[in-house]
């Protein structure tokens, strides 16, 4: 159903079939769905959509080939792929909270026959970005408290791929799971199975110098890296246009 017959006109000018198989998607478990807006924001194609006593907002991004959804009785927006070879299901889960966000994917398994349960999820918290994939073998994971955990006003910062460990652990018992973690912004990583630490880097600044702990052969190292400043006289760029490190003479 439409608002007015100008908002019906407008939606079937502007909206195509693959973005009408996404409303349809949105819609299904309601009763009455009305469509009270059509507008186009920038590269955003908008419709509003009244779905029973529930708003919600269908906005297509055509530069970033993606389709938001959100309502004003949901915490979450759901993200579809534009791309009309795609499978029309949520591609991903969008949660928001103060300085947070969590992005998580739609794991889709259509082999029913498989038990062990996958999440995957990128958190972002201030200027970090930490991937998360966990593989749920026994069926303990309570993914619920685990958006608690990461979205909870009392999380102000996660700085590096311990503290998000320590975080997933805090909320779930992970003992029957494989667990990968990557810092994204220094390509730190966490990987462990039934708690055993398969791989491991973690890298951190201590003054002027960088050090780095891995796992290798069983057995943890530290690698310190020393950066200082060096005099003029002992910087070896050669100058431009110069040989062996001497100007050409005219």
């Amino acid at each position: 159903m439409f608002q007015n017959k100008m908002i019906e006109e407008e939606f079937h000018k502007l909206c195509d079939s693959h973005l009408l198989i996404i409303i349809n998607d949105v819609i299904k478990d309601y009763q009455k769905n009305v469509i009270t807006r059509v507008s186009f924001e920038g590269y955003n194609l908008n419709v509003l959509i009244k779905c029973d006593d529930e708003q919600i907002k269908v906005s297509s991004n055509y530069k970033k080939m993606q389709t938001y959804v959100s309502s004003n009785k949901k915490e979450y927006v759901m993200i579809y792929d534009n791309h009309s070879h795609k499978i029309s299901d949520v591609k991903e889960y969008l949660y928001q909270k103060n300085n947070k966000s969590l992005v998580k994917k739609n794991m889709i398994n259509h082999d029913l026959d498989i038990l062990e349960k996958e999440y995957s999820y990128s958190f972002y918290i201030n200027d970090k970005c930490f991937d998360i994939n966990l593989l749920d073998y026994h069926n303990n994971f309570d993914e619920e408290t685990f958006l608690n955990y990461c979205l909870s006003k009392y999380i102000l910062s996660i700085n590096n791929i311990d503290e998000m460990y320590l975080l997933i652990v805090n909320s779930n018992d992970i003992t029957g799971c494989k667990l990968e973690i990557i810092d994204k912004s220094n390509d730190d990583i966490l990987l462990m199975c039934f708690k055993i630490i398969l791989k491991y880097h973690l890298s951190y600044q201590d003054g002027d110098i960088k050090k780095e702990i891995f796992l290798k052969d069983n057995k943890f190292y530290e690698k310190e890296t020393t950066i200082k400043e060096l005099s003029e006289d002992k910087v070896y760029i050669k100058k431009i246009g110069g040989r062996y490190g001497k100007r050409k003479e005219n």
